[in-house]
């Protein structure tokens, strides 16, 4: 189990902690590919006929990523943002991953009114959460029993859920005039699932004594698919499981000043939900509940456990044992809302505020995933078509204050989500950047 267990935040470790995309270039009036997952409005109001994106993604760094040796719940206790003291601390406690990996795409604007993108993604997504820091000690190596601390109605959960879209954009203009554009956007989702599956450690109640655990009790249920049980047993990353289907739909509203013919708009707005539906697992390795009620362990039971099976085996003997859901579950998508303002100061400074709000995601199938988070940004930005930079100012209800900074020369991006707010911390939780080249050609009529 700890194997399972440790493997789940590591196999998405690559992905960005956002419920937006690109934090920084997320409305900047170059990068339409980039923003689709935002908005999928804002392709045809680009200025090029054709668009490509040669590549981009997003990748996370945490503390102590190579958790390889020793106490791997220990050692998952101080990866960074999955830290107990912020993640594990508290039963309102959780966190979001999700992330981003564009592919080559391409979006193409066939006339004035009209324009279509078609991009491939390969999405990861995962909740972790666990009321109570000292739950990892079951899995430890205990040394000082003494200090062990009874635990009463606890819980230790995550789902992980990777996926591959094959996404087709279409957007167009539904209003334009001298003062008003409002552009309109949907795309269509064609989900093929990766490794995915969920645990949920209920109701745990352990008392200590000197010598052995005095008393165990929890109720765990779980399912995987087929794909992240090869995942756990070789390490390999597949994405050729069960299939889907989504959509995110976006608009977006322009009011541009006739004093100020020279600013490309004095205001833009922005409305959309992405990520909407979901997959259904048909083909999973197992989908069971247990009671698991257990007196005078021994503290080294569960030590050495690697797996679910190994796990199961070691309290087999004291299980109520029952099978759930005829071995088929749907893990949907992680639908967000977003909102954001973009005021134009000058034709090369802009400012912008955008606001995400994702509820409770996954609760179908751990009923206690009941947070709901919140993300305000603040981006003040100066870009031409030579040069561009943006200092984003990002405040999460669950990771807190963050600020970062990013770069555009032409067609090359790079840029970070923590770099600025992470030089004045003497130990980063933290650390995230995103990079990205796109190709303009073309010029629209």
């Amino acid at each position: 189990m700890k194997k399972l267990l440790f493997i789940l935040p590591l196999i998405i470790s690559i992905a960005a902690i956002n419920a937006q995309e690109y934090t920084g270039i997320h409305t900047s009036n170059y990068f339409p590919l980039q923003n689709i997952s935002n908005n999928p409005s804002g392709i045809v109001t680009d200025s090029a006929k054709w668009h490509v994106n040669i590549f981009s993604g997003q990748i996370i760094f945490v503390n102590d990523i190579n958790a390889q040796q020793g106490d791997d719940y220990k050692k998952l206790a101080n990866m960074g943002i999955l830290s107990l003291d912020k993640l594990l601390t508290s039963t309102n406690n959780a966190t979001v991953i999700s992330g981003n990996i564009l592919f080559p795409s391409v979006s193409y604007k066939w006339n004035h009114k009209n324009a279509i993108s078609m991009h491939l993604d390969l999405r990861a997504n995962g909740i972790f959460r666990s009321s109570h820091t000292n739950i990892s000690d079951l899995f430890s190596d205990v040394k000082t029993p003494d200090n062990l601390e009874d635990l009463k109605d606890e819980n230790l959960k995550g789902v992980v859920n990777t996926w591959t879209e094959y996404n087709i954009t279409y957007s167009r203009l539904l209003v334009e005039n001298e003062k008003h554009i409002l552009a309109g956007g949907i795309t269509l989702k064609f989900l093929q699932g990766g490794g995915s599956g969920y645990f949920d450690m209920d109701g745990i109640d352990v008392s200590y004594d000197k010598d052995k655990i005095k008393h165990l009790e929890f109720d765990l249920t779980y399912a995987f698919n087929e794909t992240l049980w090869d995942i756990t047993e070789d390490g390999k990353i597949k994405f050729d499981g069960d299939e889907g289907f989504g959509a995110n739909i976006g608009l977006s509203y322009f009011y541009k000043s006739t004093n100020q013919p020279h600013k490309p708009y004095l205001f833009k707005a922005g409305l959309s939900v992405r990520d909407i539906g979901y997959i259904r697992h048909k083909s999973d390795r197992g989908n069971k509940t247990y009671h698991v009620s257990m007196d005078d362990v021994p503290y080294s039971r569960f030590q050495g456990v690697e797996t679910i099976e190994a796990f199961i085996d070691s309290v087999r003997s004291s299980v109520d044992f029952k099978e759930i859901r005829n071995g088929s579950y749907n893990l949907g998508l992680p639908t967000t809302f977003l909102l954001n303002v973009d005021y134009c100061h000058t034709p090369k400074l802009f400012l912008n505020a955008t606001l995400n709000y994702q509820p409770s995601v996954y609760k179908n199938v751990v009923k206690s995933f009941k947070a709901n988070f919140f993300k305000m940004t603040l981006t003040p930005r100066f870009e031409n078509r030579t040069w561009g930079f943006y200092l984003p100012l990002a405040h999460q209800n669950y990771l807190g204050f963050s600020a970062g900074l990013a770069a555009r020369w032409k067609s090359i991006f790079m840029g970070s989500t923590t770099l600025v707010s992470n030089i004045f911390k003497d130990d980063p939780d933290f650390s995230q950047f995103y990079f990205g080249f796109n190709i303009p050609i073309g010029k629209s009529n």
